[in-house]
């Protein structure tokens, strides 16, 4: 029994579950590795792979952007390959089309398909299938006139439908489908369906939905965990119950041919496939059954229906836009064929224009834009990239359609694209919508056919217009399975940015729930004036609904909404808002804000919290019937608590919350401190109600509390009403709030734009002695006398823009806002923000500027744009007293007071990357470790020629290294690493490393990964989640495992130096570091201790091999990609310094081209995009904007390297950039790889000597070429750095 105890508590549920999930980790890993130049993708999640990159068109656009024309996914365990670009579609689908001849098994079309049919079949019964569908579409008139027959009735019948439609706007989705559908039903059936067949509409209908459902990425999700989602709700079920019916109708429509064929006399398809079903009965391989019969007929239907259908309807939406070429459409089909015959397939041959068009429309319209997939069926080269057999290929027909090497105006619906200079029709090579190879669409002649009759017989009888008035859906980002936009913050800067994207109205989704954004001034009139009704009421948010249940007057809805403003209002106004009394009120608390900052003597302060307690001191008043002091500590931690709690509301991380509460509730994080703090504001709200409780005098209310009490009486038989004590303890809280927070900021913004506006505060102050002097205090009276500092403290406001995206509103029905549909019960949320700076309101939107609010007379002007306070029924209730406050706070303040920014504050730095090394630390302790780093550095040879020697003698290593690669191609990363690092490790660890050293390669490597995963989304995500991120899977561990190994190689080498150290002759950095210990013992702020030393060691290894070595990388590569100024650069070299010495850093100013070559590899190859972070070490105002203390700043400098205004060519490698009109070097401004100011690159000197030795001696010694039949790219890999894709080239001996 003890035994057996030991056992369970050792080998406890919780180690078995963590060793289960470590096992399947592996297991994952190692199955799903990649083999050697397996193409690259995105880093898959563990077990799921890459489910939430969605497989449309779009991403893969975008995926192919940043990884080259090949690159993969994997969805589950399934690896996916996709192929982009002309000329690699080519190599795949007709070079290599053998290899590509197979489906993969996609379990969502499986489940449908089975693997039979002609589409997504493979081997024999593939073959024995498509052979006999193209040879008996052919015997049934494809590409003959008995088809053409068909399809010129057809044309008939489309027309007439569309007639009696008599011009009005209607959706011709499913009578174009129909008509397009009888064609290939007339050759499946023998006979075709009238458009007023409603169990043949409802058929098209669930195609057509299973189709579009076939693209929702919730389907999709589906061929990753089939076994787990074929038992859940969702699309895929949608699909599988849609073709279910459809597949039933065809089963009907066999049977019927089965009842009465007569084989003797085959009328269809179906009739002749059940001939032969009796000739191959021997033959199993071949499929001939009527299984395989139902596949092949539901391919034929759907191919034949949906593709043709769908180009068609792209085609009267293109006319639509472009009515100028339907009308010359029009004019070439009145001069060939006239009015009085239909259209034959004889007359496009006369017809360049017409026919230039529909190629233009099925290129534009682009429907199949990813192809169907592709399976290798053998272990298949393609280009560079080795696919293993079984591996799905994705070809992406939309990158052919839209290749820029291919299309004069890819982007542009130009017809053009299809004629030559005479204007005859042209065909074009990348043309591909049917695909290309064995595998071409069956149909492409009939589907020819189709577009042109259908198409010309249309525009000869009709022309297509656009409706008066469209109703179009919401648009907004594509939101992630089961997650939906909870990446997409709700700060009003990405609103900003969504709403030029999307539009004034457009939708995200957080979680389940969906939530509109409306923009600009009509739109929000709209929404809250006119539409006002429908808008009144709030959405439940998780977040808000734990804190005030909703109850109070701000967050409440219905009755008990109406029942409380009503009251607050009503009392707001009895005791005092807009009169004398509350006026006296406010004049007294600014006398003693007054007082309070004159007590600050002129010192710096920060002046938060008193101006927040005057504020809150006015609405105190009115509920509580008494006013705090500035110095009571209670009420000073209740406004901190306050403020806190505000704030984070605006948190990313608290936000959410809204998506997932039900997990987030246990899980530590922002929501939890917002929680915290609300308990304690509440407990104190308790209490005062409970004071109040306690010495209450129905006759005699005292403040809004007392007549709370007295309205809980009167009606407590109206439950819905809702006065009780628990919504008094709300609305108490909603008036603290709003009465203390909106008018107290704005009050702060008001301080800022005056310090920031010297002269603005110069007139208000004019102003202020000219009509009240300084004998008295302001009173609401002086306001009408006042107009240029009513329009300052209005522009404050504006420009303040406190609550930039209102609060939320729900739509109490379904409800028509512009042309968009909003269903009830939808979150809407109104960007105050989007009318406070709208372009067609206001003069100068993001200038402040009081004349916005002043006429030609100066005299005060209303704005009908001006909405800070809201609009509508749910207008802020305090707006009356928030303008009394606001002009009698700031004009108090100013009639004593001048503000200017403190003369300079003394901030204390906050910790980054733990303070540790050169590049992470701050404050006192980074001072001492960079001086003393430059200075070490510099008393070892940097700018000097004893390093000058070290550096040359590793060019000829590296030379030698080169050399023995005979001309073959090779990788030059980790020998050009190994040999850039050599010169740093020689400065900080008194030794080099050779080229064969293993260990010393592994470390490099290690470096490389480390450093490119630290772009990675994932260790994004630790930055914003390290708390679950530290705890959960990922490439973020990878990077701290290596960081830890190679800090282990530092401290081994530390230990070796403090073994032998002797401190009269340091041989290297860490030999004076050590020193540098001893003297500092005494002063630990300055960090000369064991540990900071292995990090500044690191920060001086990493840094002086990654970033240099990178840079000469993309040098090599630029070299290869642009041979003729290799040869220049080599044409110099062979002047100035010739074959038989090394370069020196004293040929550098005779050899002008080579430096100007080396500057525009650094400023092309752009290796730290947005340099390192830094960060405000107090309020800093940066042109127009002020920026917080503590704010984390980031210096694009990829912006300045390719800056259009700086460069002439800021695109293309040219390095005439750094020459003048002599040929001479010229440096330039903008030139700043390694930044600027006091945090500039301390290796800066170091690297620009390496850069010109190693560059200059490679170049003196060999030609740099791509391996043959290779064509060098610029493609990159964004990390931490910008560094080049893996390459090879060829170094050839001089």
């Amino acid at each position: 029994m003890i035994l057996q105890h030991s056992l369970l508590a050792w080998f406890n549920i919780g180690d078995c579950l963590l060793f289960l999930f470590v096992f399947l980790l592996i297991s994952d890993i190692l199955k799903n590795r990649n083999q050697p130049n397996f193409p690259p993708g995105p880093w898959p999640l563990p077990f799921l792979g890459n489910i939430f990159t969605s497989l449309d068109f779009r991403t893969v656009e975008k995926l192919t952007e940043e990884y080259g024309n090949v690159f993969s996914l994997r969805k589950g365990s399934q690896k996916i390959v996709f192929v982009s670009g002309y000329e690699m579609l080519k190599e795949a689908l007709v070079t290599q089309g053998e290899n590509l001849t197979d489906r993969p098994v996609f379990p969502l079309f499986h489940e449908v398909f089975k693997g039979l049919g002609i589409v997504l079949s493979n081997g024999q019964l593939w073959k024995s299938q498509r052979k006999f569908a193209n040879m008996h579409l052919k015997y049934f008139g494809e590409g003959k006139k008995t088809l053409e027959t068909c399809i010129v009735q057809e044309c008939h019948f489309l027309f007439q439908a569309m007639k009696e439609e008599q011009g009005r706007p209607f959706d011709p989705q499913f009578t174009t489908n129909n008509a397009v559908a009888n064609i290939i039903c007339s050759v499946m059936f023998g006979h075709r369906f009238d458009y007023n067949d409603t169990h043949f509409q409802t058929l098209l209908r669930l195609d057509a939905d299973a189709v579009l459902l076939f693209g929702n990425p919730r389907a999709q999700l589906y061929d990753a965990f089939p076994g787990l989602l074929k038992y859940l709700p969702g699309p895929h079920q949608t699909i599988f119950s849609n073709y279910a019916k459809i597949i039933a109708f065809l089963k009907e429509e066999i049977k019927k041919h089965k009842e009465n064929w007569d084989p003797s006399d085959p009328r269809d398809y179906i009739d002749t496939y059940l001939g032969e079903i009796e000739t191959k009965k021997d033959d199993i391989e071949a499929g001939f059954n009527i299984e395989t019969l139902t596949i092949c007929t539901l391919d034929m239907f759907e191919a034949g229906t949906e593709t043709a259908a769908t180009t068609l309807r792209w085609g009267f939406v293109f006319m639509m836009k472009y009515p100028e070429i339907q009308k010359k459409v029009q004019d070439e089909i009145d001069s060939v064929i006239g009015q009085s015959r239909q259209p034959t397939m004889a007359d496009r041959a006369n017809m360049p224009y017409t026919d230039a068009v529909i190629h233009e429309i099925q290129r534009m319209g682009n429907i199949l834009p990813l192809g169907f997939p592709r399976m290798t069926s053998k272990d298949t080269m393609l280009g560079e990239h080795f696919i293993p057999k079984g591996t799905a290929v994705i070809t992406n027909l939309s990158s052919v359609l839209n290749d820029k090497n291919e299309w004069e105006t890819p982007d542009t619906f130009n017809p053009g694209h299809f004629l030559d200079s005479q204007g005859q029709f042209r065909r074009r090579k990348a043309f591909l919508p049917f695909s290309a190879g064995t595998r071409v669409c069956l149909g492409e002649q009939l589907a020819r056919m189709e577009l042109f009759l259908f198409f010309t017989s249309l525009l000869q009888r009709f022309t297509f217009s656009p409706p008066p008035g469209v109703e179009p859906s919401l648009k907004g980002p594509w939101p992630l399975p089961f997650l939906g936009n909870i990446f997409t913050s709700f700060d009003f800067r990405t609103v900003e940015k969504l709403t030029e994207e999307y539009g004034n109205v457009f939708s995200l989704r957080k979680g389940s729930q969906k939530i509109v954004f409306v923009s600009g001034y009509e739109m929000l009139k709209e929404a809250l004036v006119t539409q006002g009704e429908n808008l009144t009421d709030r959405p439940v948010f998780p977040l808000f609904h734990e804190v005030f249940k909703g109850l109070g007057v701000i967050l409440s809805n219905g009755h008990l909404w109406k029942s409380q403003r009503k009251f607050a209002n009503m009392h707001l106004k009895y005791f005092g808002e807009g009169k004398k009394t509350l006026e006296t009120c406010i004049v007294q608390e600014c006398h003693v804000l007054c007082k309070a900052m004159k007590e600050e003597q002129g010192r710096p302060f920060d002046p938060q919290f008193t101006t927040n307690n005057a504020v809150a001191n006015v609405i105190c008043s009115v509920m509580f019937g008494h006013r705090f002091d500035y110095n009571d500590t209670r009420f000073q931690t209740l406004l901190r608590l306050d403020a806190e709690a505000i704030f984070l509301f605006g948190n990313p991380r608290a936000q959410l919350y809204d998506a997932f509460p039900g997990l987030l509730k246990y899980l530590p994080g922002p929501h939890q401190t917002i929680f915290s703090n609300y308990v304690k504001i509440i407990a104190f709200l308790k209490e005062e109600i409970k004071k109040h409780k306690e010495n209450w005098d129905p006759s005699d209310p005292r403040d809004y509390i007392d007549t709370y009490l007295g309205e809980i009486e009167t009606k407590k038989d109206d439950i819905e009403a809702g006065f009780n004590i628990e919504t008094l303890t709300y609305c108490t809280l909603d008036m603290f709030e709003a009465g203390t927070e909106t008018s107290a900021t704005t009050l702060r913004w008001g301080f800022v734009f005056m310090m920031k506006n010297p002269e603005i505060q110069k007139k208000v102050q004019d102003e202020i002695d000219s009509v009240i002097g300084q004998s008295r205090q302001p009173t609401m009276a002086d306001r009408a006398n006042m107009p240029y500092t009513n329009a300052v403290i209005h522009e404050i406001q504006r420009m303040g823009n406190i609550l930039p995206l209102g609060f939320p509103r729900m739509t109490s029905k379904d409800t028509m806002l512009g042309e968009h549909f909003i269903p009830k019960g939808t979150a809407v949320i109104t960007n105050l923000s989007s009318v406070l700076n709208d372009k067609n309101e206001w003069e100068m939107p993001h200038t402040f500027n009081p004349g916005h609010f002043l006429d030609s007379q100066g005299q005060f002007r209303r704005r009908k744009a001006f909405l800070p306070f809201s609009a509508g029924t749910r207008v802020c209730l305090g707006e009356q007293l928030a303008r009394m406050e606001l002009f009698l706070f700031f004009t108090s303040l100013l009639q004593r007071f001048t503000f200017s920014p403190p003369p300079g504050v003394e901030p204390t730095l906050k910790d980054i990357v733990h303070n540790n090394g050169l590049v992470g630390s701050n404050g006192y302790m980074w001072k001492q470790q960079r001086r003393f780093a430059l200075m070490t550095l510099k008393n070892f040879g940097v700018g000097k020629k004893s390093l000058e020697s070290s550096i040359q003698a590793e060019s000829k290593w590296l030379s030698e290294a080169l050399g023995n690669e005979q001309g073959q191609p090779f990788d030059p990363q980790f020998v050009i690493n190994n040999a850039i690092s050599n010169v740093i490790c020689c400065l900080v660890f008194g030794d080099r490393f050779e080229y064969t050293d293993r260990q010393f390669q592994d470390l490099l490597r290690l470096i490389n990964e480390a450093v490119y995963l630290e772009g990675s989304s994932w260790a994004q995500l630790y930055n914003t989640f390290p708390w679950i991120m530290r705890r959960v899977p990922g490439p973020h561990r990878k990077i701290f495992e290596h960081w830890d190994k190679v800090l282990s190689f530092v401290r081994l080498k530390i230990k070796e130096h403090k073994n032998d150290w002797d401190p009269s002759a340091p041989r290297d950095y860490i030999d004076c570091f050590l020193a540098e210990m001893e003297k500092w013992k005494d002063d630990a702020g300055a960090g000369f201790n064991e540990e900071n030393l292995c990090y500044c060691t690191l920060d001086l290894f990493a840094a002086g091999t990654e970033t240099t070595s990178t840079t000469l990388n993309w040098g090599l590569l630029f070299m290869v990609k642009y041979p003729d100024v290799q040869e220049k650069v080599q044409a110099e070299i062979d002047h100035v310094i010739g074959q038989s010495r090394p370069p020196s850093m004293a040929d550098r100013p005779n050899m002008p081209y080579t430096d100007a070559v080396i500057h525009e590899i650094q400023r092309m190859g752009n290796i730290i995009p947005l340099n390192l972070a830094r960060m405000a070490v107090k309020d800093t105002k940066l042109g127009d904007y002020i920026i917080p203390k503590g704010t984390m700043v980031l210096g694009t400098l990829m912006s300045v390297l390719f800056d259009e205004s700086e460069w002439e060519t800021p695109h293309t490698f040219n390095p005439g950039h750094f020459l003048d009109a002599e040929g001479n070097f010229r440096r330039r401004d903008a030139f700043m790889p390694f930044s600027a100011g006091k945090r500039v690159c301390p290796g800066e000197q170091l690297a620009r000597m390496e850069l010109f030795l190693f560059f200059t001696s490679l170049l003196q010694r060999f030609t740099f070429s791509p391996p043959p039949g290779v064509e060098p790219t610029l493609e990159y890999r964004m990390g931490a750095t910008h560094s080049p894709q893996p390459f090879k080239l060829c170094a050839v001996p001089r």
